[in-house]
């Protein structure tokens, strides 16, 4: 599944291990997000983690750990 820059932002900044709890978070979020933009990110997020697997969502979040380690 392709996330643009400013989904992957809002994954690592509300990443908390798995994708359940991030998308619950950014759901959370979204109650304090009043820029049209980064609400329809988070809303996208909220969409694409609830599509996807666990093992897919480890994998999205090991691909950007190593990222963002260089």
């Amino acid at each position: 599944m392709m996330f643009t820059a400013g989904e992957r932002r809002l994954i690592a900044l509300y990443h908390s291990g798995s994708r359940l709890r991030t998308a619950g978070l950014i759901r959370e979020a979204l109650l304090y997000i009043d820029e049209p933009d980064i609400k329809r990110d988070a809303e996208s997020v909220i969409d694409k983690l609830g599509r996807m697997n666990e093992a897919e969502y480890i994998c999205l979040a090991a691909e950007m750990e190593e990222t963002c380690a260089e």
